[in-house]
């Protein structure tokens, strides 16, 4: 990284009828050497401010810059015998399940809980929060920002469903930390007055 601090010229800042003066010019060599902030300024740079190489200390300014928490709560709902009247048009990893393949409901099988983002994962989503701030919430914009954020896990896209109506689709199952950023309603922008639904297909 380029700061300009690095390939300063301490005699460039000496008054002319100065700059022949070793002493003078040795002083000023010292103080500047004393005093340069130019590793500082770098490390700033590299661990707080670039968000793509910031680290944990810099990841969690960002993260109250952008009012997002690195602990996040999940609801991660399982799989349970239903009847077809209950499916969505397309299968999701919700739909009910035929016979012989999983048991009634139970609600002491499903999972409340909070994760703590790890650095990679909190990374992506202060960068999507960002994103989300300034996003003009159209499908491609949209589009680009879920391919950011999941493209290592599979395909996410967004679905127009009719008048203000959408819905994220995603083709995997997520992960403990992928589903607590996708039910956070601070991240994926959701355009005003729309109403949103989060579908997740199987194959």
């Amino acid at each position: 990284m380029a700061t300009g601090f690095s390939d300063f010229d301490v005699s460039s800042v000496i008054l002319r009828q100065y700059s022949n003066s070793p002493k003078i010019v040795n002083m000023a060599n010292l103080l500047w050497q004393a005093v340069s902030p130019s590793e500082f300024i770098d490390d700033f740079y590299t661990n707080i401010w670039d968000v793509s190489t910031a680290n944990t200390y810099g990841l969690n300014i960002w993260g109250k810059i952008v009012n997002l928490s690195r602990t996040m709560e999940y609801s991660d709902t399982n799989l349970y015998f239903g009847f077809r009247e209950a499916e969505l048009e397309v299968t999701t990893t919700t739909d009910p399940q035929p016979f012989s393949t999983y048991p009634f409901f139970d609600p002491s099988l499903n999972t409340d809980g909070r994760v703590v983002l790890s650095d990679d994962y909190y990374r992506k989503a202060i960068m999507m929060k960002a994103m989300a701030n300034i996003s003009d919430c159209t499908v491609p914009k949209m589009n680009a920002m879920l391919m950011y954020m999941f493209s290592d896990s599979g395909n996410a896209w967004v679905q127009h469903d009719g008048p203000m109506a959408m819905s994220y689709r995603f083709d995997f199952t997520p992960n403990t930390p992928e589903l607590a950023i996708i039910q956070n309603g601070n991240i994926l922008p959701r355009p005003a007055g729309c109403v949103v639904s989060y579908i997740f297909e199987t194959n």
